[in-house]
């Protein structure tokens, strides 16, 4: 029993106590079978003694019937004896009493002896048929106990039956078991393998560390990925093979490891060293397999994520960096400019925002190529970082636009500003040759909490900014302007004067035009007129050019008023009068540079000479020397086709922009008309006079009549007359007037002294609005178009 309660173990326990009982039901009825057959034996063997006592006591009656007397006493004595000896048997055998009792009673009649032969007949007959019925008894006995015999057998073989089924289910649970459990660890073995063998053929280090980071084994990768054997780094820790700044964060991942219940582990980013010192971005996840008596410790899979991480900078650089100039580019700007205004809210100082626009460079970019175009730019982003330094954040936030984000403060922020553009002064030399790179500059200034509790988004800085650039580039460009508070209702102005020219347009009852007359400085003799626009505002009166013409440059509806004014233009000049003895006038119209971009102003052209029946040489295009550079290719085409038609074609403003003699050869053009800003001191100075000289020779060479502009003096008329200057125009002679006011100066057709005395001058026709401040408009800004 021992073994057997040994042997069971609990999951077989049930099983065993099922056996045990059905053995013990097994024996019980074994022991049944037994006591019943013996049973059955002994009542047919009691059968058999009665037959054979009843077959001797009827053989002794037969005796004493057919014998003497002594004879037949004797038989029935022996008679007698054998049923007395039957009765001991049945007793010995265990006959009930009850099945003896009538056999002892007529025993006992039979065996009296004072009774007459005839009583005793009648005793020995019902002892023998007693001796008959204890017979039957018997034999009914003898069948009862073959009954229980037959199913107490057929019991012990159902028993049977079940202990051996059961024993079989045992056996084939038993054996499906040990199946199982044989497939389980050929399953388990096969992981191992195979988890060995990716283990030691994976790319990635797969190892097992001690909760110190001792190396208790490595995969064979660690050769590939950190350039050391895994055998000699074994009982070395792993602290060792991690740059020291990311060693707390590999002994704080081995913490959490340790302390997590659950199996999965958290990637840890690392740098680690390899063995010939290149650092190697990698990430690493341990997962805690200390009570797994298999491992025993920390399971540690290192990635190399140096490919990635190469990939995310990549994707980082051109997502928040300028390729070209390797600038922060303008989210990353509006980003960190987002954080200095969060500090700026801490009253950690203030944030100014500084934008660059280069002036001349969409010219330089598209006569000279991309080339050359991006190699100013990478001067200018170069210049600009190596100036700012430490003190801020130079960003490229466009073509040529260029932004700073600084800590100083308003005062300091334009000091910056106003370095940054004496640097950009200095044209960049490029294989040989020299290319400007001076700039306009806005800057806008948020010094404390409250301003910048009235800024929505980092983009208001830059908007600020951007509104200050265009300011300085409105005003001349290569000059600073800071943002202030006025600008916004500037910018509101600016917006309802757009719509107020839109409708102007539209109704064609509020803008009229104004003629400049200009002289030829030899004769006197009336040669041109130029046609200026003028505005007069249903509300506001008679505008300045400079309050709508920027504004009309900015909206694209330069392009509409310019078609105004020369089709308005050709239409009066074809109606001035004839002077006697001169020839007449010719009109002279600006064309801005955005009407030259399409083809149709060729057609254009040709349109208003047609309808109006004005003579084709009688009309002078003036454009501005900037406008050259935009396409000079282009341009050339275009000013070609109006010339075949007649049209003359001049430089306006000439030495204010950026040309060159190269530029000035290949285009189709006649006059030059040089700039006031060379006139002022021509009569006083004497670089100014050689300066005027050598424009003057220029133009010589180049077949070109020259124009001198803004002649206010009789000394200036004079120097430039003899200096060979071809035509005046200026207030010497006569400021832009209305065409009535005209008219008697092409009535005349000259001027009968080419310079007199300002005190003999004729009286003249101010219709120039004042400056907002009250003071009253330059003459250049009585003229002006653009």
């Amino acid at each position: 029993m021992s073994t057997l309660i040994e042997f069971a173990s609990p999951l077989r326990l049930k099983l065993v106590l099922r056996v045990l009982a059905v053995a013990a039901l097994l024996g019980v009825s074994l022991a049944g079978v037994l006591a019943a057959h013996t049973a059955a034996v002994d009542a047919r063997l009691a059968q058999t003694t009665v037959v054979r006592a009843q077959a001797a006591f009827e053989r002794d009656l037969a005796v004493d019937q057919l014998s003497s007397a002594e004879e037949a006493a004797s038989a029935r004595l022996r008679g007698l004896g054998e049923v007395r000896d039957l009765l001991t048997d049945m007793m010995a055998i265990g006959v009930s009493d009850e099945k003896l009792r009538p056999v002892e009673a007529a025993l006992t009649a039979a065996s009296a002896g004072d009774v007459s032969p005839g009583e005793a007949a009648g005793a020995f007959a019902a002892l023998s048929a007693s001796l008959f019925e204890l017979q039957q008894a018997m034999g009914e006995a003898a069948e009862e106990n073959n009954t229980s015999v037959k199913l107490l057998i057929s019991g012990i073989l159902i028993a049977t039956a079940v202990v051996l089924g059961l024993a079989g289910v045992s056996a084939a649970r038993r054996s499906k078991r040990l199946a199982a459990a044989a497939a389980e660890r050929e399953a388990t073995q096969a992981q191992e393998l195979r988890n060995r063998m990716l283990a030691q053929h994976a790319s990635d280090l797969v190892a097992v560390i001690d909760a110190d980071t001792t190396l208790q084994y490595a995969s064979p990768s660690m050769t590939r990925l950190l350039g050391y054997d895994p055998l000699e780094r074994e009982g070395l820790p792993l602290l060792g093979l991690v740059v020291e700044q990311d060693r707390e964060n590999l002994l704080v991942a081995v913490t959490d490891a340790i302390e997590r219940t659950s199996s999965s582990g958290q990637r840890t980013a690392l740098t680690m060293r390899r063995a010939d010192g290149i650092e190697l971005a990698c990430e690493m996840v341990i997962v805690n397999l200390l009570h797994e008596p298999t491992i025993g410790g920390l399971a540690v899979t290192i990635y190399d994520v140096s490919e990635r991480k190469a990939f995310e900078e990549r994707l980082t650089t051109a997502a928040f960096y300028d390729t070209l100039t390797e600038l922060p580019n303008r989210e990353l700007l509006l980003d960190r400019t987002k954080l200095a205004l969060q500090a700026t809210a801490r009253d950690e100082g203030p944030t100014t925002v500084a934008l660059f626009d280069l002036d001349q460079f969409s010219a330089i970019d598209s006569s000279s190529g991309r080339e050359v175009g991006d190699a100013v730019l990478q001067e200018v982003a170069r210049r600009l970082v190596a100036t700012v330094g430490d003190h801020g954040t130079v960003a490229r936030i466009g073509g040529d636009e260029f932004a700073v984000l600084t800590s100083r403060g308003a005062k300091g922020g334009l000091r910056l500003v106003d370095l940054l553009l004496d640097v950009l002064r200095t044209p960049v030399q490029i294989a040989g040759q020299e290319y400007p790179c001076r700039a306009s500059a806005g800057l806008a200034t948020v010094g404390d909490a409250d301003q910048v509790s009235e800024i929505d988004s980092p983009d208001v800085m830059l908007s600020w900014a951007g509104t200050a650039t265009r300011e300085a580039k409105t005003t001349g460009g290569d000059r600073a302007v800071a943002y202030h508070d006025g600008m916004a209702a500037e910018i509101e102005e600016r917006l309802r004067l757009t719509a107020d020219l839109r409708r102007a347009l539209d109704r064609n009852d509020q803008l009229f035009l104004e003629f400049q007359p200009s002289y030829d400085l030899r004769t006197g003799e009336l040669k041109t007129a130029e046609a200026l626009i003028r505005w007069n505002h249903p509300t506001e009166g008679r505008l300045a050019p400079y309050r709508f013409i920027p504004i009309a440059e900015r909206t694209g509806l330069i392009v509409p008023l310019g078609s105004w004014v020369l089709r308005e233009s050709c239409m009066q000049a074809a109606q001035w009068p004839m002077p006697m003895g001169h020839p007449p006038a010719a009109v002279s119209v600006n064309v801005a540079a955005a009407q030259l971009t399409g083809a149709e102003i060729v057609d254009e052209v040709a349109a208003c000479l047609e309808e109006s029946g004005l003579p084709p040489e009688r009309l002078i295009l003036e454009i501005t020397e900037t406008a050259l550079l935009d396409d000079p290719d282009q341009l050339t085409k275009r000013l070609t086709q109006i010339r075949a038609l007649g049209v003359r074609i001049a430089i306006d403003d000439f030495g204010t922009g950026y040309s060159s003699l190269a530029y000035l050869q290949k285009l189709p053009i006649d006059i030059l008309k040089v700039d006031k800003s060379f006139v002022d001191a021509v009569a006083t100075a004497e670089t100014d006079r050689e300066l005027a000289t050598t424009i003057l020779n220029m133009a010589r060479n180049l077949s070109l009549a020259t124009v001198a502009e803004g002649i206010e003096d009789a000394d200036q008329a004079n120097v430039l007359r003899a200096l060979g200057y071809d035509t005046g125009q200026g207030y010497l002679w006569a400021r832009p007037q209305d065409p009535d006011h005209l008219r008697p100066y092409l009535e005349s057709g000259v001027w009968n002294q080419a310079a007199v005395d300002p005190a003999d001058l004729p009286p003249l026709h101010p219709r120039q609005s004042p400056r907002p401040d009250g003071s009253p408009a330059t003459p250049t800004e009585g003229i002006s178009t653009s």
